[in-house]
């Protein structure tokens, strides 16, 4: 989710900066393993294997602190999910994957490339979310692999994963012209 809370990002500070025009700027995208809703364990294993452990506490294994950060995780998304139950406009403020599903207009031309196999995310919420984009009107294309793990579908399928991403270059410069 790191691509998605860049374009998440981008998306808010060009309202912050009253910039929105720069968004119509951007003609297609392409999703690796995402957009997503991620679950408290994969996440603490993504926040313990990015950051450093904390200053003093060193002493702590690697393991323990995930446990501790995945504890943290569960109850916030346990808040988050009851609120949202209570007040359904409200997720999109608690959840990146329902922001940029109900408050971002997305390009037109999307690309999604993503598998089965992916242990940090659940198959299920990207093939919802493109769908959703479909609903919308939007030009989506898919590329499931089989047995590729989060974000190694290059290294495990570069041909079909090349093939797909320049197939969709070719229809954006197309589409642009």
């Amino acid at each position: 989710m790191n691509g998605v809370r860049t374009l998440i990002s981008l998306w808010k500070w060009t309202e912050a900066e009253q910039m929105v025009h720069l968004r119509q700027r951007l003609k297609g995208i392409i999703f690796d393993s995402a957009p997503a809703r991620t679950s408290a364990g994969p996440d603490s294993y993504a926040v313990v294997s990015s950051t450093p452990p904390i200053e003093g506490l060193q002493w702590i294994r690697t393991e323990t602190r995930r446990k501790y950060i995945m504890t943290a995780f569960n109850i916030r998304k346990a808040m988050a999910n009851s609120l949202s139950a209570i007040y359904p406009p409200i997720r999109s403020h608690l959840s990146m994957y329902y922001y940029l599903r109900e408050c971002m207009d997305l390009p037109n031309l999307q690309l999604y490339l993503y598998s089965r196999e992916d242990k940090q995310i659940d198959c299920k919420y990207v093939k919802q979310f493109l769908e959703h984009q479909r609903e919308l009107g939007h030009d989506v294309e898919e590329v499931l692999f089989g047995n590729s793990e989060h974000v190694q579908h290059f290294r495990l399928h570069p041909l079909q994963y090349r093939s797909a991403c320049v197939d969709f270059l070719q229809k954006l410069e197309k589409s642009s012209s």
